[in-house]
């Protein structure tokens, strides 16, 4: 496992990341989202509803 606190991440690539839970500032407040809160339902039906718009 590994844990950082760095302000922020690079990523490129084929890249999958797992988490239980992710934290981080969103335009000012603290927003964690984990598998169950709301905040990460909405994100996975916003991924979908894009997703499908693209394809259509």
């Amino acid at each position: 496992m590994t844990l950082t606190s760095a302000a922020s991440a690079t990523f490129s690539g084929n890249v999958v990341l797992y988490a239980t839970r992710l934290s981080g500032e969103l335009l000012g407040p603290t927003l964690t989202l984990t598998p169950g809160n709301a905040e990460s339902t909405l994100l996975q039906v916003l991924n979908t509803l894009t997703r499908w718009s693209r394809s259509q």
